[in-house]
């Protein structure tokens, strides 16, 4: 299937849920780490018929609404999440609003009021969601309070890939949705040098993003005339890597004079933190004031002149409705239902499931011989209830006793694969290569790992036993 994820810091994380879901599908990652639903609205607008073509799109916003947006002053955040809402009700996919988890979620009043806000307005328009909340994720899931372990966030992808691959099988054909009129307004780098002739777009790109931007320097500035009112609500920049990862610009705009700082590396899509008022035209000019504090979204800087990298901006008219003709797909109860089995069997410091195995927090090189080492691994396959793994390895232990090497197990990969290359000598190619995929799932770029996995799925297949 073809899956576009747009989505926020815990879907742009290496080896995570999107990794997974990669295994299985083909995915468009729209995703950048601390952005506001003003991102989710342009780069549906920026992307709409790449998305349209997709068979599935996944939403991830909410966790930097409560940390970072809905206490801002800007103009009627909720009312722009409800505006999101419905121009994806307008688009012929399956559409799935994924609540990340939280550490201590249930302990604030607001993020549940806010969820819950979420998902009246979700059911409403039979739009379906995956509140991971809702399970057994504890302190030591958690990175930070907002950031989940990669390899808890692998499994819930692995989880996850399944669900979708059920779900899409099993409903109707998606039609009837049409996006009409929009009240947005977004301007793109080459817009704004249409109506700014001197400047040249700049260009940068890795493998993660591709960007175009007008690069304002020092004491110059560009102008913008809209032909009618709008509000602005957001703007992207970029900072590239290797300079100071703060800058700044100041805004005219209604005979008043904003300055804006901007935090971070690489690009960035961040709110007007203050209302301006409706204008239809206004000025962006390079910040070219020395030893001047700026609040930003996050701390406070001392600013000195600095050129600026400016990307995008969204802007919104209240003089245009948002028309669109409703998609005819009903809301789907979506559930990873064994989730919960799998981060308790964690919590016990062992973990197998669904083709992964953890040690937690014992570490592979606490094992001084083999003995100990292999008895790790059977507590963990038996734990899990994986019979067969767990009657292989003791049919085998006295080879593995006698030939595992101690000096390359220093982490679980390396556990599982030097046992799946035991597997290997014996002949016994199906069980080398369930332990060999399930150390890539721990080490998805380990190059033996790879090559052993393909090798052992080429067999199989050859014998028809995969």
């Amino acid at each position: 299937m073809n899956i576009t994820i747009i989505g926020t810091s815990n879907s742009v994380m290496k080896n995570a849920y999107v990794k997974a879901l990669s295994s299985e599908h083909n995915i468009t990652n729209l995703s950048i780490g601390r952005n506001s639903i003003f991102y989710h609205i342009k780069t549906l607008m920026s992307n709409y018929n790449t998305i349209a073509k997709s068979d599935i799109l996944i939403i991830d916003h909410y966790i930097n609404d409560i940390n970072f947006y809905l206490d801002q002053n800007i103009y009627k955040y909720t009312f722009h999440v409800q505006q999101l809402y419905l121009m994806i009700k307008s688009l012929n996919i399956f559409t799935l609003v994924l609540f990340m988890p939280t550490y201590n979620f249930a302990g604030k009043k607001e993020n549940t009021e806010y969820i819950n806000f979420l998902k009246n307005n979700l059911d409403k328009l039979n739009i379906s969601y995956l509140d991971l909340n809702k399970y057994n994720l504890q302190e030591h899931h958690f990175m930070d309070r907002i950031h989940i372990h990669r390899n808890v966030s692998y499994l819930i992808g692995v989880l996850l890939s399944e669900e979708l691959s059920r779900i899409v099988k099993n409903i109707e054909p998606i039609a009837n949705g049409k996006l009409q009129e929009n009240p947005y307004l977004l301007l793109e780098s080459r817009e704004i040098l249409e109506q700014n002739r001197i400047f040249k777009p700049e260009k940068f790109k890795n493998s993660l993003i591709s960007i175009e931007y007008v690069k304002i320097g020092i004491s110059q500035s560009i102008e913008i005339n809209l032909g009618q009112k709008y509000s602005l609500l957001s703007f992207g920049y970029f900072i590239p890597e290797g300079i100071e990862t703060h800058s700044a610009f100041t805004l005219l705009a209604n005979d008043t004079e904003y300055d804006i700082l901007c935090d971070g590396e690489y690009y960035f899509h961040e709110i007007f933190r203050e209302t301006m008022g409706s204008v239809d035209r206004f000025k962006i000019c390079s910040f070219n004031k020395r030893d001047t504090a700026l609040q930003g979204i996050r701390d406070s800087q001392v600013m000195n002149p600095v050129e600026f990298n400016l990307v995008d901006l969204l802007l919104y008219s209240s003089d245009i409705d948002l028309k669109y003709e409703s998609n005819n797909c009903k809301k789907v109860y979506v559930d990873l239902k064994t989730l919960n089995n799998y981060l308790n069997n964690y919590l016990n410091n062992v973990f197998v499931g669904n083709a992964i195995l953890f040690f937690s927090k014992r570490e592979a090189r606490s094992y001084k011989e083999p003995l100990a080492l292999l008895k790790a691994v059977l507590e963990a396959f038996k734990k899990s209830e994986n019979t067969l793994i767990a009657k292989q390895i003791m049919k085998n232990k006295n080879i593995i006793f006698d030939t595992i090497n101690l000096d390359k197990c220093k982490s679980d990969p390396e556990i599982l694969r030097e046992i799946s290359l035991i597997f290997e000598k014996k002949n016994n190619i199906k069980m080398a290569y369930i332990l060999m995929k399930m150390a890539l799932l721990h080490r998805p770029n380990g190059p033996l790992i790879k090559q052993k996995c393909e090798e052992y799925r080429e067999i199989l297949e050859s014998k028809n036993e995969t």
